[in-house]
């Protein structure tokens, strides 16, 4: 039973460590994004401003990393796989393990 909750426990913190950086991730390039924008590029150099527009431009497109390009890794994904984890322990008797009980009980 320790070495199942010690397992248990690894392997969320590791979700949790992707999920954090994920999120860090989508901040920091929302943030690069406005920052730019924010900038006077409009009365810089032709050369700059077309660099500045590049950026804002690409700053559009939300950079994310993603668990097999199904599911992002934010912590909103994060809490949704605790909230999954915590509806199916109870039915982890490997058993008498089936599909129907995992249907059964996602809201």
């Amino acid at each position: 039973l320790l070495t199942y909750f010690t397992l248990l426990m690894s392997l969320t913190f590791n979700i949790f460590v992707f999920c954090f950086i994920g999120e860090l991730l989508k901040e920091q390039w929302n943030d690069t994004g406005k920052s730019a924008y924010m900038v006077d590029w409009h009365r810089m150099s032709p050369r700059i401003a077309a660099t500045m527009m590049l950026i804002i431009a690409t700053a559009q497109v939300p950079k994310k990393i993603t668990a097999g390009g199904l599911l992002d890794l934010t912590y909103a994904s994060f809490t949704s796989v605790l909230h999954l984890q915590s509806i199916l322990h109870p039915s982890f008797n490997f058993d008498t393990f089936s599909g129907d009980e995992i249907i059964s009980h996602i809201p």
